[in-house]
């Protein structure tokens, strides 16, 4: 049975641009993407998960408006860009 490694919420608007975005978050990408790269050599399937929302998504009466279905900000950073044994799920909260 092959392990998984979950891949949480690195995105262009946690990380890059945007309302929520953070220069601590875009500094950790490259630890991640080493142990990101150690689970792939392993045989990990790898799953990434992507905070996303509609334009009117009533989170947005409490948080600033981030990582909008469709664009940029939605999307796994560069640096970690998945390979095609990967998975990418988007998930909006409930």
């Amino acid at each position: 049975m092959r392990n998984v490694t979950i891949v949480v919420d690195v995105l262009n608007g946690f990380c890059k641009q945007g309302n929520l975005a953070s220069p601590r978050c875009d500094a950790a990408i490259p630890r991640i993407r080493d142990v990101i790269e150690a689970r792939r050599q392993a045989g990990d399937q790898l799953i990434f998960l992507a905070d996303t929302h509609d334009p009117d998504d009533r989170e947005f009466e409490v948080f600033p408006v981030h990582c909008v279905r469709g664009t940029t900000e939605s999307e796994v950073v560069p640096e970690l860009q998945w390979s095609p044994s990967s998975s990418h799920c988007c998930r909006a909260p409930p």
